[in-house]
C-alpha cells in the first residue's frame, strides 16, 4: 500500500533542489484536492506542511508565489456546504 502522505516527502525534494539551485522564485499552485485530501473538509495536516514548505523556502530568500484553485474548497468548509450550486 502506498502511503497516503508519499506526496509530501516528493515535495520536499523538489523543495531541496529549488534551494540548492538558488532558485529566486517558484509558483506553488494549491488545488482543492490537495488541500482536502480528497475529503469534504481541509486537510490541517496538509495545510500545516504546505505553510512550513512556503516559510523554508521564504528563508531561503525564495519569493514564493501562491496559486489556489482550492479557494471552492475552503469557502464550502466555512459554509458548511457539500452542494454544487451557486447559490
Amino acid at each position: 500500500m502506498v502511503n497516503k502522505y508519499l506526496w509530501m516527502y516528493e515535495v520536499c525534494l523538489r523543495i531541496e533542489k529549488a534551494v540548492n539551485k538558488k532558485y529566486k522564485r517558484i509558483v506553488v499552485k494549491v488545488g482543492s484536492a490537495l488541500i482536502t485530501h480528497n475529503s469534504d473538509s481541509i486537510s490541517t495536516k496538509v495545510m500545516t506542511q504546505l505553510i512550513k514548505q512556503i516559510d523554508y523556502l521564504m528563508s531561503n530568500n525564495i519569493e514564493v508565489i501562491l496559486v489556489s484553485s482550492g479557494a471552492v474548497a475552503a469557502g464550502k468548509q466555512v459554509l458548511n456546504s457539500t452542494d454544487d450550486s451557486t447559490n
